[in-house]
């Protein structure tokens, strides 16, 4: 009798699993970012764009920042190269006056180099917020000034901005979706989150902070050591009383941030053990997440194969419940492959994309408790600490 159970327990689980996911989606669909025009008067704003290696993107990045409906004696643009191999720099420089090119200089011992360009930018100016866009972000005219007024008329002091992420390659589609369905599965939904608003899930790739409140904790230099230096600096920010904000900007702003594998694997692996808080609960959701993604196959391949004791009628529900869980499950990964715009069918590969973002997810851990993180040609050394609780 105890086998008839498990169809309806699949389905509570799954049920539980789709109920948080749904309740993330909810949540970041109410906070959108709308396109807003410029005020009569507008704050003076930096942008600021830390760069290595960005040859692929910069050009295309300061285009759609020149194309930003802001008034210009309010606005700037500084690109920082962090040492850049390729043709980064010479590209920015087709673009003076217009932008600034600085040079961040050897990277000081105890320093990451995204926050390091970060802080150079941000001591190069006296405007009254700062902006940091990563060079792989294209963002829509009307953002910055939506993303001001919004931060403005809200009391904002930190506003991180999610962009629409394009996905290419097979990789991309296979594994991005998977493990944002795993983080909005994993994580409790907003406002249930326990810390506040710094837990939310804070993205770098945009991030307006009001330059008084940035200076007053310290900004990137605080931080400098941090692989994920946007939710660090949030947590900093949080701590202090200051407002953080998350906001979707998919109307707004897109990105692509990987095109390889090999990219992909690099990048995530670098701070994804960053995203659940601790090395416990990421290793303990990546374990759970790989179980759950395989069941929805094995639990309805199990009540269909075998033929559990009990009366016919029972073993029907069973049945029923378990394909129908398992089907749900599929259905909601199809609707976040639907919202990245990939194909639907990949929907059929969850256990493989789930398999691959966990086994991310614990190289990710296994790279923090060895102290070493590999970066755009970099090795950096990290204090290698106890395992988190």
């Amino acid at each position: 009798m105890g086998g008839l159970l498990i169809g309806p327990a699949w389905t509570v689980l799954v049920g539980f699993l789709l109920l948080r996911a749904v309740r993330h989606g909810r949540a970041f669909q109410r906070q959108t970012l709308l396109p807003q025009p410029a005020a009569d008067a507008m704050p003076t704003v930096a942008v600021i764009v830390p760069t290595r290696d960005e040859a692929a993107n910069i050009g295309l990045c300061l285009e759609a920042l020149e194309r930003q409906r802001y008034p210009a004696a309010r606005m700037s643009v500084t690109v920082v190269d962090d040492s850049s191999a390729d043709d980064t720099p010479r590209i920015v420089r087709r673009r003076a006056p217009r932008v600034e090119l600085l040079d961040a200089g050897p990277l000081p011992p105890g320093w990451l180099g995204k926050p390091h360009a970060c802080w150079v930018g941000a001591l190069n100016t006296q405007a009254e917020w700062l902006c940091f866009i990563d060079a792989d972000v294209r963002a829509e005219p009307a953002l910055l000034a939506s993303a001001v007024r919004s931060a403005q008329t809200g009391g904002v002091d930190l506003l991180s901005v999610h962009p629409l992420q394009e996905l290419g390659s097979f990789w991309e589609r296979l594994i991005m979706p998977a493990g944002m369905l795993v983080i909005a599965c994993g994580k409790p939904a907003p406002p249930h989150c326990p810390q506040g608003a710094a837990d939310i899930s804070v993205n770098g790739q945009i991030m307006l902070v009001r330059a008084a409140a940035y200076h007053a904790v310290g900004g990137h230099g605080a931080v400098r050591a941090e692989v994920a230096e946007d939710h660090a600096l949030a947590r900093r920010l949080h701590a202090a009383g200051y407002r953080v904000r998350v906001v979707a900007g998919e109307r707004l702003a897109r990105a692509r941030m990987y095109r390889t594998l090999p990219a992909l694997w690099e990048g995530f692996a670098k701070n994804a053990g960053d995203i659940f808080g601790s090395d416990r609960v990421t290793l303990s959701t990546a374990a759970a997440a790989l179980l759950a993604s395989w069941a929805v196959f094995a639990v309805p391949l199990w009540t269909l194969a075998a033929e559990p004791a009990g009366p016919a009628l029972g073993v029907a529900i069973c049945r029923v419940t378990a394909c129908g869980a398992s089907l749900a499950a599929l259905g909601l990964h199809a609707a976040a492959l639907r919202h990245f715009r990939a194909p639907a069918l990949l929907a059929a590969l969850l256990p493989v994309g789930v398999t691959m973002a966990a086994a991310i997810a614990v190289e990710s851990v296994w790279r923090r408790r060895t102290g070493h993180v590999s970066w755009k040609g970099r090795t950096y050394d990290l204090p290698n600490t106890r395992l988190q609780r």
